[in-house]
This record gives structure tokens, C-alpha cells and sequence, in this order.
């Protein structure tokens, strides 16, 4: 116990390196902290879409280019497809350029039956379908924005070039996507001069076993037209999707490589 006041005393000798070194250490550490929370995210994101019934269709040159919208009741036609739901990547800024939405425009009848995770309270999403402005978002992007049910928010466009005004109509409790922000694809069509695109669709699968044959006959159907498709299941095209993102493992562990050298050289 001897030692304690003396630790004390150094530490309160020269406070401005004390404060550095914590820092030094805090700073690393809280980087580790929020990339761990990541790769978590992207883990438990892999592990839902291992079991789910979806089939991902976008452009076969990659997400950057559109599909006609009337891809989607053609979809439909296929034997054990149960729904598709269209959509439509908008990434609205809130605030300023760090502040992107993953802000997606859907069909809201069948934007459920697809993408059924997350709690709401259904009176919300009633309302929701209702609205034409409205939108429901993940109670995480709420929670970070202090954004509530009653709202009116307005996003600057960047990928769509247009700014669109929403109503706030309720939240979901950890949907697919953390920072997902979700509203009707006709208000955007009408803002955009109705150019009847998409950006991909997401199709329910009735069983397993019918997956690779919708795979294929998606495929097929728009083979040798001006718009061919691919068509992923889930896992298939969240792994795409991460990986345009960067080798984000290797800098978690770079990361904590640095955290361990800088405490030995504290230590020393």
C-alpha cells in the first residue's frame, strides 16, 4: 500500500503528461472499440442472411446502375416466389456530409412480407403506408439523431438529385439495417419525373429448395435484354456488398496492434 502514494504523487506531478498518456491510451482503445462493434454488426448481418428465403436481383454490371421498375411484376410470375419488393438506394444527408441516411424508398405493402425483422407497433406502419411523405426508421438512427414518431425531417439528395421533406411515422426495434431509413418509393418516382427505376429487388422465397431455381429462371427471364440481371442469395450479396467496403478486418487488427505497442512503449 506503500506504493499508492507514491504512484499519486507521480502522476500528479507533471499533468499534462499524465492527461497525453491516458489519451494516447483512451483514443486507440475507443477506435478498437467502435470497429469491434462493427465487425459485430456485419457478423450477426452474415448470420441472418445464412438463413433467410431472399434473393437479391440488381443490374449484372453492379449496384451503380438502375432496373426498370416493370422487372418486378415480372418477378412475381415466378413459381415459389411469395413477394418482391422493389427498391431504390436515395442516401439522403441529414446535417451535413457525415450525417448519410442508408435511406431506401420501398414498397410498402410488401416491404414487411420481405423484410419482416424488427419490432413495430403495427397502428405505426398502417399510418405509414397511408402517408405519402412518411417514413419508419431504425430506433438506433432515432436514438442517435433524437428524431421521434410526429417529426418532419428534410434529407439533401445525392445519389437521386433531389431533396424530399418526410414525416416521421413510427421506429423498428434493430431492423436489418442499424441506420435504415425507410419510405415510399412512388413519392420519390413522383419527385424524380416517375423514371420507372430501381436500384434491385428483393425477392421471398416460399422454401430452400427453390432458391437456385428462382435464381435461375430471374436470370434467364432478362437474359439478352437491355438490362441483365444477376440474382445472389442474401449472404452471397452481403458479402459483395461488405467487400466494396474495404479489408475492415485487417484494420481492426492493425488497429490493435497499435494499441499493443503503445502500451509497451507507455510501459516502458
Amino acid at each position: 500500500m506503500r506504493l499508492l502514494p507514491l504512484i499519486l504523487r507521480y502522476v500528479g506531478r507533471n499533468r499534462r503528461r499524465t492527461v497525453l498518456r491516458v489519451l494516447s491510451l483512451a483514443v486507440p482503445f475507443l477506435l478498437l472499440m467502435v470497429l469491434q462493434m462493427a465487425l459485430d454488426g456485419m457478423d450477426q448481418w452474415m448470420a441472418r442472411a445464412d438463413k433467410n428465403l431472399r434473393v437479391v436481383v440488381f443490374h449484372k454490371m453492379g449496384l451503380v446502375f438502375d432496373l426498370p421498375e416493370s422487372y418486378s411484376s415480372k418477378l412475381k410470375t415466378i413459381p415459389g416466389v411469395l413477394a418482391v419488393c422493389p427498391f431504390t438506394w436515395y442516401g439522403g444527408l441529414h446535417k451535413g456530409p457525415k450525417d448519410m441516411f442508408s435511406s431506401l424508398s420501398v414498397d410498402p405493402e410488401t416491404f414487411r412480407t420481405v423484410w419482416p425483422e424488427g419490432e413495430l407497433d403495427p397502428k405505426d406502419y398502417e399510418q405509414f403506408k397511408r402517408e405519402r411523405t412518411g417514413a419508419m426508421i431504425d430506433t438506433r438512427l432515432s436514438e442517435k439523431f433524437g428524431l421521434k414518431r410526429g417529426d418532419e425531417v428534410t434529407l439533401k439528395g445525392t445519389v437521386r438529385p433531389i431533396d424530399l421533406k418526410f414525416k416521421i411515422c413510427g421506429t423498428i426495434k434493430d431492423s436489418v439495417d442499424p441506420n435504415g431509413f425507410y419510405f415510399h418509393r412512388a413519392y420519390m418516382e413522383e419527385a424524380l419525373n416517375r423514371p420507372g427505376i430501381c436500384s434491385d429487388f428483393w425477392v421471398m422465397v416460399d422454401s430452400g429448395a427453390n432458391i437456385p431455381r428462382v435464381q435461375r429462371a430471374a436470370i434467364e427471364m432478362f437474359a439478352n435484354s437491355p438490362y441483365e440481371v444477376k440474382a445472389e442469395v442474401e449472404k452471397d450479396f452481403v458479402n459483395m456488398f461488405l467487400s466494396m467496403s474495404g479489408n475492415i478486418r485487417g484494420l481492426v487488427h492493425g488497429i490493435g496492434m497499435m494499441v499493443v505497442a503503445l502500451i509497451m512503449l507507455v510501459a516502458a
